[in-house]
């Protein structure tokens, strides 16, 4: 009974020891949550061409210059203050940035008190040929850049992009969303759990994501988009027409039948809806498991004019209509 007792007396204090513990570091995580710290990197745009950042849970921010000099600012808050370590290298034309984790903790409180890291790398206008960057588990965004090629990778967070003009952007996330808008240069997008929004592009675009929604709107290029489980749904394109997914539909609003249309899908419908009738198209049309309708009409035209733009359509388990 005593040995039992003392049990409980001990367990007890330990048990105040653990909440004394809880309690100090608690204490200490939230009066270093409201800490900030800035560091400025210098860029010297007549010795650099080209950057490439490699972070680690750090939020990228590229965006114009209010000066004629390109520039870098890194601000953390609370306990990403100690937690990162940066380190900046020059080959030849090219500066590398590195931002990494120095510490891992078992215990984090990070998630109450949204511990935050930040790259902002300011560009003017023509001083640097080529960005690179690639970032984890949180977001990149872009604005209001002009550069010749533009890379921009990041796993589990998104990527914002929105008056650019570049020679060739290429964008890759996982598990995250992909916004553009307002863009000048060929385009390449590739994520998965991702949605992918594209407006006002000029230039060639090629897109592809899983399970999620392929939206597109106000081309001016050829576009090639896949997407599994997921709908397409494209606008106002002004050029050749490539669509595939599985277990949905693939939607089109177009001001004619002027440029060729390859759409694919399994198990969805299949949708065109045009200003006017076509003047020189072929359609190729079929389904496995579902009506055609065109212009209203089971009863419909394969060729039209010449039949040099080819209008293909396929589905199985799924209608065709074009109206």
């Amino acid at each position: 009974m005593i040995n039992g007792k003392r049990i409980i007396i001990l367990a007890i204090f330990l048990l105040l020891i653990g909440i004394i513990g809880m309690v100090a570091t608690f204490s200490s995580y939230k009066q270093s949550a409201f800490y900030e710290e800035s560091e400025s990197i210098p860029i010297n745009a007549n010795e650099i061409n080209e950057i490439e950042v490699d972070a680690e849970n750090t939020e990228i921010h590229l965006q114009a210059a209010n000066s004629e000099e390109p520039r870098a600012e890194y601000t953390a808050t609370g306990k990403k203050i100690k937690d990162q370590e940066i380190l900046t290298s020059v080959d030849g034309d090219k500066l590398t940035i590195q931002i990494e984790e120095t510490s891992f903790s078992f215990f984090d409180l990070d998630f109450l008190f949204r511990s935050k890291a930040t790259l902002k790398i300011f560009v003017p206008e023509d001083t640097i040929d080529k960005i690179k960057v690639k970032t984890t588990n949180t977001k990149i965004a872009a604005v209001h850049l002009q550069v010749d090629e533009l890379q921009l990778h990041t796993s589990n967070g998104r990527i914002e992009g929105e008056d650019i003009e570049t020679s060739l952007f290429n964008l890759q996330s996982s598990n995250g969303k992909i916004e553009l808008d307002n863009i000048q240069g060929d385009t390449n997008v590739r994520t998965s759990n991702g949605k992918i929004t594209l407006e006002n592009i000029i230039g060639e675009v090629k897109a592809n994501t899983n399970n999620a929604k392929l939206t597109l709107d106000s081309i001016q290029g050829n576009v090639n988009v896949e997407t599994t489980n997921g709908k397409v749904d494209l606008q106002n394109i002004s050029g050749e027409i490539t669509a595939k997914t599985n277990n949905a539909a693939v939607s089109i609003a177009a001001k004619g039948f002027d440029y060729p249309m390859n759409l694919e899908t399994s198990n969805g419908k299949i949708t065109i809806i045009s200003n006017k009738k076509p003047e020189n198209a072929t359609f190729d049309l079929r389904t496995n498991n579902g009506t055609i309708r065109v212009f209203d009409s089971k009863d419909w035209d394969i060729t039209y004019g010449n039949g040099e733009t080819l209008i293909k359509a396929h589905t199985s388990n799924g209608g065709i209509t074009i109206e």
